[in-house]
């Protein structure tokens, strides 16, 4: 008899442990694929105006299941304003803007957090991995927001956005190391960036799924 016993609560917490990887699995099917945001404004150190559209990949670790590679990609709008005084390439004197498209990567591992499996996730980022490419066919010169052509667009000035991006990638990514309060509704993911601060400066993402719904 005592043995029945200890088979049936030895099944019980059998039964328990694989509902709880069942809703960890879950969780991770669910997560998996990609979620865009919105158009974000990123504070400049120059008087460069950035907004970043921001695109988070989950991928499933099949071996796992509760974890595996996450790529998070950018596209950013750039409008850099320079004057004839500081650069060669103004036409006149008159101040004038460049405008260009940039596209920003880096790759990430994430895993469900053990601890609070339901709506955590463990994030880490590889700085090697990132990537930065600006488009040459998406350049655009204004002088007083009157458009403008120059023979070519000197080094430097790609130089001066590419560094200001990979600031801007630094700060706003580099810190996460997790994601909490995790939720998905139907098409949208919701989860909160923790800011190091008070619990209230945490930054609130909200993300569209996009393409099919995951497995």
């Amino acid at each position: 008899m005592k043995k029945s016993i200890h088979y049936i609560a030895l099944a019980a917490l059998t039964a328990v442990a694989v509902a709880s990887c069942a809703d960890n699995s879950k969780l991770a099917k669910q997560i998996e694929g990609s979620w865009q945001g919105n158009p974000v404004s990123v504070p400049s150190t120059s008087a460069g105006i950035i907004n970043m559209t921001d695109t988070w990949t989950f991928i499933n670790d099949d071996t796992r299941a509760t974890g595996g590679e996450l790529v998070v990609t950018s596209m950013a709008s750039v409008e850099w304003p320079l004057t004839a005084e500081g650069d060669s390439v103004a036409p006149q004197s008159a101040p004038y803007a460049l405008t260009l498209a940039a596209s920003v990567s880096f790759n990430a591992s994430w895993d469900l957090d053990a601890d609070d499996p339901d709506e955590e996730i463990l994030v880490s980022i590889d700085p090697k991995t990132m990537s930065i490419s600006i488009d040459p066919a998406a350049v655009a010169l204004s002088t007083d927001g009157n458009p403008t052509t120059v023979d070519s667009i000197p080094p430097s000035v790609y130089a001066a956005v590419r560094s200001e991006l990979t600031r801007a990638v630094q700060s706003r990514f580099y810190p996460i190391n997790h994601l909490d309060d995790v939720k998905i509704q139907g098409s949208t993911l919701k989860f909160e960036v923790p800011s190091g601060q008070e619990k209230s400066d945490d930054v609130k993402m909200i993300l569209t799924r996009k393409g099919g719904l995951g497995r």
